[in-house]
């Protein structure tokens, strides 16, 4: 078996929603070139995905990677709903979900956005978001049937989504423009947010967040107050830094904060599992770390 990953990982678990702290578990070595996309559901058991319908899973935190059984094209996002049960999509239309863990992979039918799918969201095991940078759809059967969701016009690219339930959904843009639906995707309003005033700047030096195609930030609501945003964000002349900004009046407004990472170490992807206890973090060609809760 061969090492994994060409991902650093950071699993961080968070010991509150409100109230960050971590101490380092462990960290492993390892490599895989394949790997796009890692997400942890809960300290032990994790899910990677990658190039060429790549999937890898493990059960002890990391220190050792099983491959699973999937055939598709290139994936680049992933939700973990269980230790179990997983959805991911990518390339080539496709959406996969696995019952077992990562064992196996089944196929579902293809959704056509027009392009590669870089965000996907579900509430539960048959409700769910998936998007691409500029358009997002919705299902209710499990993925046998979508719906495209209409956004606010010239919204722009999606960075984050977020499913609370059927009816109750969020989205964050590139240039920190958050919106809310309470009707499934009928009408959206807008809500309060500026990363921008972190510094932040894109792919043009303008502010706001890379445009990526595989995740590099992650929204979460645990009720209609209290939700948080992570983020990594490109500080000129700074180098790359993980965010979190959080809110406890429904988005009205936010405060912010950097999380800590080991030195010399750039954030890419980001990922944070049902509950919010567990953020898991990558970089290509670098150690695995995991950091647990005091």
């Amino acid at each position: 078996m061969k090492k994994l990953f060409s991902g650093l990982v950071l699993a961080l678990l968070i010991t509150s929603v409100f109230a960050v702290e971590w101490e380092q578990k462990g960290s492993f070595k390892g490599y895989a070139s394949e790997v796009n996309y890692i997400g942890f559901f809960d300290a032990k058991n994790g899910i990677a995905v990658g190039a060429s319908g790549f999937v890898r899973y493990t059960n002890n935190g990391g220190k050792k990677w099983k491959k699973g059984k999937n055939t598709s094209r290139c994936l680049f996002t992933l939700d973990m709903l269980t230790k179990d049960f997983a959805w991911a999509a990518g390339d080539g239309n496709h959406v996969r979900f696995t019952k077992d863990g990562g064992k196996t992979w089944e196929a579902v039918p293809d959704l056509f956005l027009n392009d590669k799918f870089s965000v996907l969201d579900f509430c539960d095991e048959k409700t769910g978001w998936i998007g691409t940078r500029k358009r997002l759809a919705m299902t209710t059967d499990g993925s046998q049937t979508f719906t495209q969701l209409t956004l606010p016009e010239n919204y722009g690219d999606i960075s984050a989504i977020y499913l609370f339930n059927e009816k109750t959904g969020y989205v964050v843009n590139t240039v920190g423009r958050m919106i809310k639906t309470k009707d499934a995707g009928a009408t959206w309003e807008d809500m309060a947010i500026d990363f921008t005033r972190l510094g932040v700047v894109n792919e043009k030096n303008k502010p706001g967040l890379y445009k990526l195609q595989i995740p590099g930030s992650v929204l979460y609501f645990a009720d209609e107050n209290n939700g948080m945003f992570i983020f990594q964000g490109v500080v000129s002349g700074k180098g790359t830094h993980l965010f979190c900004m959080e809110t406890k009046d429904g988005g009205n407004t936010w405060t912010d904060s950097e999380i800590p990472v080991p030195e010399g170490f750039q954030p890419n992807t980001v990922y944070l599992n049902e509950d919010a206890t567990v953020l898991t973090v990558s970089n290509p060609n670098k150690d695995s770390y995991i950091f647990v809760r005091k």
